[in-house]
């Protein structure tokens, strides 16, 4: 038998270009991958797609790729051009040789060595080049795209990645996978870092996440979190945390153990939606707990035309029983303005302070200062990374309200299991 399939060409191009369009790309990955063939990928990545509207001041989606495939088309014949998207082309070779892909690939990136002109004017483009095999690094066409879309890592300082340079992006595509199928087949688990009175009896505990995937194994939030946030999972991660905050709370377990509260996360990008004070409020009025115990911590800096938005939030929640933190006073993410301006019930001071004031008069003489300023705003003081017990008595003499300990995690099975311990020794 016979089958012949007949395309519109129309179908396959990009916008108001002469090259092919992501559809066409993706029809013409899968092909390639049904039947085996050897292939490769070079996606020009431009960094800048912006410079554009800024030289030009014009809105036209399609000028970019069309000057850059103008280019390409010098290299390569039309039909192995395509437009994965405004910044991003792609072009597809078969069957050649890796050195010819090479040489290919370093003409492209000499080329923008050297500005372009358009109506006139020099653009300077930023370009990364992906040089990708089809099929060793590259085993679906979802897996193309991860590697076309996602960002390049900031530190990355080569313009043309290959080889090993390319795992990041293959590894993100399995974390991304990893992420989709956490929530629904209980991957995630919430452990607590116990916080102390500085007499050192039992404060609280901060909310921390972790993730045991059946794939990849253990994961931890600096890598699974921002992938979490570019996909539009982080609202649902981020209740699963407040839901099993709200049952550890509920399982008596933390006053059992003469807890005062446990801290939860939060991002001022989430305290920005709307609706979000009165959300989070029904949410922890399911579980029929006390406000109170939950301490909501905030890390990042803000924008001060944000400060009266998020103080609102901030008012509205404390006026309905839940504390707030500052997270990481001395990072360069928090700063002395978010204090003044928001009504935080606690700051914790970061542990780079306090390391450094074991290292020098300096150091010794910031972490003094900073504490003395927060004591003054009348705000209890919490400092993190706390070692020994020589650093105990220097935040004791200082005036410290509370310490958390460098690294000391304990799920909830763990609380448990120390309550069941206790009561059968009753």
């Amino acid at each position: 038998g016979v089958l012949i399939a007949i395309e519109n060409e129309n179908d396959r191009i990009y916008g108001a270009t002469n090259y092919y369009n992501r559809r066409a790309l993706g029809a013409d990955l899968k092909t390639g991958l049904l039947h085996n063939r050897r292939m490769t990928a070079l996606a020009i990545r431009i960094l800048n797609p912006g410079i554009m509207t800024q030289l030009t001041g014009s809105e036209d989606t399609d000028m970019l790729p069309t000057m850059v495939a103008d280019f390409l088309v010098t290299l390569i014949p039309r039909y192995h051009i395509y437009v994965a998207n405004p910044d991003t082309l792609v072009i597809l070779q078969y069957e050649r040789a890796k050195q010819d892909i090479d040489e290919l690939a370093e003409t492209i990136r000499k080329r923008f060595d050297t500005v372009f002109e358009f109506e006139g004017r020099q653009i300077p483009l930023s370009t990364v080049i992906l040089n990708a095999d089809i099929p060793g690094q590259i085993q679906t066409v979802n897996d193309a795209f991860h590697m076309f879309d996602n960002p390049i890592p900031e530190e990355n300082e080569k313009q043309i990645l290959s080889g090993e340079d390319l795992h990041y992006l293959i590894r993100r595509a399995a974390v991304e996978g990893a992420v989709m199928r956490g929530l629904q087949e209980g991957s995630f688990e919430v452990y607590y870092q116990p916080t102390y009175h500085i007499d050192q009896s039992l404060h609280g505990a901060e909310a921390l996440l972790r993730m045991h995937d059946k794939e990849l194994g253990n994961l931890y939030p600096d890598e699974f979190i921002p992938v979490a946030e570019q996909i539009g999972q982080i609202d649902a991660i981020d209740e699963f945390v407040l839901e099993e905050v709200c049952r550890f709370i509920q399982s008596g377990i933390p006053k059992q153990y003469g807890m005062d509260s446990i801290n939860v996360n939060l991002s001022v990008i989430q305290c920005m939606k709307p609706d979000f004070a009165e959300h989070i409020t029904k949410l922890v009025e399911k579980y029929d707990v006390d406000k109170g115990f939950i301490n909501f911590e905030i890390t990042e800096s803000v924008a001060a035309s944000d400060y009266k938005f998020l103080g609102r939030v901030i008012q509205e929640l404390k006026a309905n029983g839940f504390q707030f933190s500052m997270d990481d006073y001395g990072t360069g993410y928090s700063n002395v303005a978010s204090i003044l301006s928001l009504d935080f019930d606690v700051v914790k001071i970061d542990k780079s302070i306090l390391w450094e004031a074991n290292n020098s008069e300096l150091g010794y003489i910031i972490l003094e200062n900073t504490i003395h300023m927060v004591r003054q705003m009348n705000k209890r003081i919490l400092v993190e990374g706390v070692e020994t017990k020589e650093q105990i008595e220097l935040l004791r003499k200082l005036g410290v309200d509370y310490l958390q300990a460098a690294s000391h995690f304990i799920s909830w099975a763990f609380w448990l299991q120390c309550s069941v311990w206790s009561s059968m020794r009753v």
